[in-house]
């Protein structure tokens, strides 16, 4: 397990990867979801533009503001 200092709260996680738009940690939480990801994004940065054929995202933003966008394929 490995921790992030950024964290508002201490959480362990499986992987970590980080880069300039920020940080996705994977979160040891897989016995409701497939994947339980904690992401930070450093501000105007883009993440996503991918799509998911049978799969679904569920957000909690903590702090911050961020625009989302979704549409029908």
């Amino acid at each position: 397990m490995k921790s992030i200092k950024y964290a508002p709260i201490n959480l362990e996680f499986n992987e970590i990867f980080k880069d300039e738009r920020g940080i996705i940690a994977q979160l040891p939480w897989r016995a409701c979801f497939k994947d339980v990801l904690y992401i930070t994004c450093t501000k105007g940065s883009i993440r996503a533009n991918h799509w998911h054929a049978a799969d679904f995202h569920l957000s909690v933003l903590l702090n911050g503001r961020m625009k989302y966008y979704e549409r029908p394929l």
